[in-house]
């Protein structure tokens, strides 16, 4: 709860072949080892898109070097305040079972790394000690495609209502997804974390 998610979403991104469900496991496990490399301080854990064109060098120096190929990815990026990691950390970081918690299991990011391999995609890490991490995640975007936010509009909602709803959550994230969830059908929405 001391933990605060920000999001940083591109305009526009490439669009990637990829199963939305692992994509979202990835995400799921790189925001909870972020979370909890903040430990018990206040911490901001942000969740950043974008894209960028990868040469060979470049991803010959990523945690994935599988002879990738060179062109456009789309990442997706989780950055913490946490702790940080120093070059020891960094190695052994994607290895199964190793964790720093006292009854952690480690395969969080291990599955994470099995994920983006099979999706033919990288991972980059930035970190030091007591400055934080960054880890991104590509993956090689579909030449020529490209979403953009603002061409395409979210369906509309299977059903209307009208009426004030009261929304109360302590996390602010919720508060504001399910207050625009409840506004999309109709609702005038209060909002309130306790």
């Amino acid at each position: 709860k001391q933990v605060r998610l920000q999001y940083r979403p591109a305009s526009a991104s490439p669009v990637i072949e990829g199963d939305p469900s692992q994509i979202h496991q990835v995400i799921i496990n790189l925001v909870t080892n972020a979370s909890e490399a903040i430990g018990d301080h206040e911490g901001v854990v942000t969740i950043s898109t974008g894209a960028m064109s990868c040469d060979e060098a470049y991803l010959r120096k990523t945690y994935v070097d599988d002879d990738l190929l060179e062109g456009l990815y789309a990442y997706i990026e989780i950055s913490d305040t946490g702790i940080g990691m120093d070059e020891a950390a960094r190695q052994v970081l994607f290895d199964p079972f190793y964790t720093t918690k006292f009854m952690g299991r480690g395969l969080g990011l291990a599955a994470v790394l099995g994920i983006v391999r099979s999706h033919h995609g990288a991972i980059t890490i930035t970190s030091e000690p007591q400055k934080g991490s960054a880890i991104r995640v590509l993956f090689p975007a579909i030449e020529g495609e490209e979403w953009a936010e603002q061409d395409e509009p979210l369906p509309e909602p299977a059903w209307t209502s009208s009426g004030t709803v009261l929304v109360v959550d302590d996390e602010e994230s919720m508060l504001v997804m399910t207050r625009l969830m409840m506004e999309r059908m109709g609702f005038t929405v209060l909002t309130a974390v306790d």
